[in-house]
């Protein structure tokens, strides 16, 4: 008998990631934002290591802070919500 894994494989995280990606920029928020470029170090530390991560990224000029949780156990899907912040 096989046991399996559960966590993720790297094509699994990469397609959570890639969504949540994709989702980010289609609100319009450039790949140049600081906070983007931050975000996309951290998610690819993830998709490449599977590390899981919790934290908060600033999108200067939205007034929005992108709030995320990646987990790299099965069955649980990785997280992204936007919070307003009027201080940003």
């Amino acid at each position: 008998m096989v046991k399996q894994s559960s966590f993720k494989t790297k094509i699994e995280r990469q397609f959570e990631i890639i969504n949540m990606r994709n989702k980010i920029l289609d609100l319009g928020v450039s790949p140049e934002n600081p906070g983007i470029i931050e975000f996309n170090s951290v998610s690819n530390d993830f998709i490449e290591t599977g590390k899981e991560f919790t934290g908060k990224f600033n999108l200067i000029g939205f007034k929005r802070v992108l709030v995320v949780n990646f987990k790299n156990k099965k069955g649980i899907l990785c997280i992204s919500k936007l919070e307003h912040n009027p201080d940003i």
